[in-house]
């Protein structure tokens, strides 16, 4: 994770490149899906840091009660989710 300032943190590309091989290995996604899923969880990760959490269960309460997320559709809400979702499967099958 890489901290910028006191307010701003980022996931790692090298724990999103090991993800995006987990995702083509275990689930067979293919690149765009991929893509699409990373891009779904950076927009997460911008609301609340992914890695700050330590359960699947709390990150995504967590979310869900940010301000910031009531103004993102729904669609994109519930990709949001089900990136982060899946992103704690994968730490966790690590």
């Amino acid at each position: 994770m890489v901290t910028i300032g006191l307010t701003f943190q980022f996931m790692s590309l090298s724990s999103l490149s090991e993800f995006r091989l987990w995702l083509a290995a275990q689930n067979r996604w293919s690149t765009k899906a991929q893509n699409d899923l990373v891009s779904r969880l950076k927009r997460a990760d911008k609301i609340l840091a992914v890695d700050a959490a330590t359960s699947s269960g709390e990150y995504l309460k967590s979310l869900k009660n940010s301000v910031e997320i009531a103004d993102i559709p729904r669609s994109s809400r519930t990709g949001m989710y089900a990136a982060a979702s899946l992103y704690f499967e994968w730490k966790t099958s690590r």
